[in-house]
């Protein structure tokens, strides 16, 4: 009765760390000028001082962001700071950061 119940409770817990993607929550979106959304596209735009903000991901001041909410993608351009995982903080001004690409739910940005 013991292994059997030690059996099952170690399934339970295993289960809990299989996860290959953290929940990314109710995203926030912002902006200071314009919110276009192109329903027919599924496409999301933000224009001036636009910021995004999920579980994940927290983006702010960027000059516009664009999210096709049926790939869950989502690209910021101009000089835009940024916090990934809440780790990783990068802040550009003028010539620095010019776009970055990321997937709703992954814990990766890519950055050019």
């Amino acid at each position: 009765m013991k292994k059997m119940l030690l059996a099952i409770v170690a399934i339970v817990s295993f289960g809990a760390y299989a996860q290959d993607q953290k929940p990314a929550g109710d995203p926030v979106f912002s902006c200071k000028d314009v919110m276009t959304i192109d329903n027919e596209c599924r496409v999301l735009t933000l224009t001036e001082d636009a910021s995004y903000k999920d579980a994940i991901i927290e983006i702010s001041g960027a000059s516009e962001i664009i999210f096709d909410q049926a790939t869950k993608e989502l690209i910021a351009t101009g000089p835009f700071d940024f916090t990934i995982d809440g780790s990783v903080e990068l802040t550009s001004s003028g010539e620095g950061l010019k776009k970055l690409k990321y997937k709703v739910g992954e814990a990766v940005a890519y950055i050019e």
